[in-house]
């Protein structure tokens, strides 16, 4: 609501379905320990999506490399 995306202890693989649906792109999330890594959190969806998935990994877990509507999280 309003623009805002709230989660408590969801695992990346879940929030990636919902910006999914929300930006209109794929998400590849390409490991399972990937997938069950846990967010806490309230996230803008005016901001870009790319940014948001670098502005949720602050720890250096991953990388994420976009090609069109396809983004691929390693």
């Amino acid at each position: 609501t309003q623009g805002k995306y709230k989660f408590k202890d969801e695992p990346l693989s879940s929030i990636a379905g919902r910006l999914e649906k929300y930006y209109d792109v794929k998400i590849h999330i390409e490991t399972e320990p990937l997938k069950q890594l846990k967010y806490t959190g309230t996230l803008s969806l005016d901001q870009d999506i790319q940014d948001i998935l670098n502005i949720m990994d602050q720890e250096k877990r991953y990388k994420v490399k976009r090609e069109g509507k396809e983004i691929f999280i390693q």
